[in-house]
This record gives C-alpha cells, sequence and structure tokens, in this order.
C-alpha cells in the first residue's frame, strides 16, 4: 500500500514540472 503512494507522489511532483517543460523545447 506504501508503494502505490509513493510512485503516486512522485508523479504528482513530476506532472506540473513536466507540463511547465513540455511547453518549452527544452528537448
Amino acid at each position: 500500500m506504501s508503494e502505490p503512494t509513493h510512485t503516486n507522489h512522485l508523479i504528482h511532483e513530476t506532472s506540473p514540472y513536466l507540463l511547465q517543460h513540455a511547453h518549452n523545447p527544452v528537448d
């Protein structure tokens, strides 16, 4: 149960970060 929760936390933090970068051509 702790595993899925931890993954969700990471995704939540990366979601906004990736989204902001997705708008800008970082690749």
